[in-house]
C-alpha cells in the first residue's frame, strides 16, 4: 500500500513539474513574440519619396498707390513689364511667366480713414 502512495505522489509531482515547466515555456515565448512585434512597421496608404519638379509657382506682389484710377493702371502695367522684363533677363522664357488679378482698394470711400493717396 505504501508502494502505490510513493508510485501516486511521484506520478502526481511529475504532472505538476511538467505542468509548470509547459507554462513557463508557453508565457516566455509569448513575451518573445511580443517583443518581436514592437520591431516591425506596418505602412498602409501614402507614402514618400523625393521627386524632380518641374513646377514651380512664386508669387511676386508689389504695391503702388495713386489718385488716378487710370494712373493706377498705367503704373500697374509698368511694375509689371519691370518684374517680367527681370525675369527673363535671369532665363525664364514668356510662357513660363503668368500674370494673376489685380487687387484695388478705394481707401477714400466711407469704411476707410483718411489717406493721402486713394487707391491701393
Amino acid at each position: 500500500m505504501e508502494h502505490k502512495n510513493i508510485l501516486n505522489s511521484v506520478i502526481l509531482g511529475t504532472c505538476i513539474c511538467l505542468g509548470l515547466a509547459i507554462a513557463g515555456i508557453s508565457i516566455g515565448i509569448g513575451q518573445y513574440k511580443a517583443r518581436t512585434a514592437d520591431r516591425y512597421v506596418t505602412v498602409k496608404g501614402l507614402s514618400e519619396r523625393e521627386v524632380d519638379s518641374d513646377l514651380a509657382i512664386w508669387p511676386i506682389t508689389f504695391q503702388v498707390t495713386e489718385n488716378e484710377l487710370f494712373a493706377l493702371q498705367k503704373n500697374i502695367e509698368d511694375k509689371r513689364n519691370t518684374v517680367k522684363t527681370f525675369l527673363k533677363n535671369v532665363g525664364f522664357e514668356e510662357d513660363e511667366i503668368s500674370n494673376s488679378g489685380i487687387r484695388i482698394q478705394d481707401v477714400q470711400s466711407p469704411r476707410q480713414d483718411d489717406r493721402r493717396m486713394r487707391y491701393i
